[in-house]
């Protein structure tokens, strides 16, 4: 049970109540509060049929007709058992002459019946209190359950949108860290060598995705503004792309291990805004 300050203020005050020192205010903010919390209810209704009636009172309830007539079953009972044996005289005389030496028998305390009766009926109010409650306790456990459940796949489909959040989030800020180390690398420069390239992609991890093949047959396909030297570059890597078959994505690794080992002229240049249009 999940507990919060009142429900600890509770517990003191309910422990006030058992001890019969809790004020009729007191007692009221007690209710109060147990109308408010179903856990804090069932435990203040838990104490009150536990603290039921003492002996005492529990037996003076008992109407006095119950308690004759269980006495006149009791005597009943006793006079129907055989008569004890005759410890009078043997000589053919009156047995009742000997009444006076046979050993009487044991009497009932005058308590024992109505007690008897007080603690059955709380017995009984006692088994029926507490099964009552059984079955609220295991109707609050299916409802937790049920809420555990639906809770689980909540958070289920929040970690999945959480992790295509995170991915795409990942992909822009690449992208935003590769121009940005292109921009700090190539400083006052407006055109970029293959050497340049090669040393940006050595700088960033090697499976970072670099550009979609995609990207590049558009750039070649039908942008007037590449220069012949760009041109070059991305016709020989769209050469070698197909030769390996179908590519959907460059990484940074493979480009810089195939522009060095392509014989492409680590001197060619071309411009760094077209670069950063084919990276963007």
């Amino acid at each position: 049970m999940k507990k919060n300050v009142d429900c600890r203020v509770f517990e003191d005050q309910l422990d006030a109540l058992v001890d019969g020192r809790l004020t009729d205010d007191g007692v009221g903010q007690l209710r109060l509060h147990a109308s408010s919390c179903e856990d804090c209810g069932m435990l203040l209704r838990l104490k009150e049929h536990m603290l039921a009636p003492s002996l005492g009172k529990l037996e003076a309830a008992v109407p006095d007709e119950m308690v004759a007539s269980m006495w006149e079953r009791v005597q009943a009972e006793v006079a129907s058992l055989p008569p004890a044996l005759n410890l009078g005289s043997t000589d053919g005389s009156d047995p009742s002459s000997g009444a006076a030496a046979r050993p009487s028998a044991p009497t009932k305390p005058s308590w024992l019946i109505p007690t008897l009766a007080a603690a059955s009926v709380a017995l009984l109010f006692s088994t029926g209190f507490l099964f009552s409650e059984l079955q609220r306790v295991q109707e609050r456990g299916s409802q937790l359950s049920v809420q555990v459940e639906s809770l689980k796949r909540d958070i289920e489909m929040l970690d999945s949108r959480t992790e295509w959040v995170e991915r795409t989030a990942q992909l822009a800020g690449n992208r935003r860290n590769r121009l940005r180390a292109l921009d700090r690398m190539l400083a006052g420069q407006e055109f970029v060598t293959v050497a340049n390239l090669v040393e940006l992609l050595e700088l960033s991890p090697p499976d970072q995705v670099v550009f979609d093949t995609s990207k590049m047959e558009s750039l070649l396909g039908g942008s007037p503004r590449l220069t012949p030297n760009l041109r070059e570059v991305l016709s020989i890597l769209d050469q070698g792309l197909r030769s390996l078959g179908p590519v959907g994505e460059v990484r940074a690794g493979d480009l810089a291990e195939w522009l060095t080992a392509s014989g492409i002229s680590q001197d060619l240049a071309f411009p760094k805004a077209q670069l950063k249009d084919l990276l963007s």
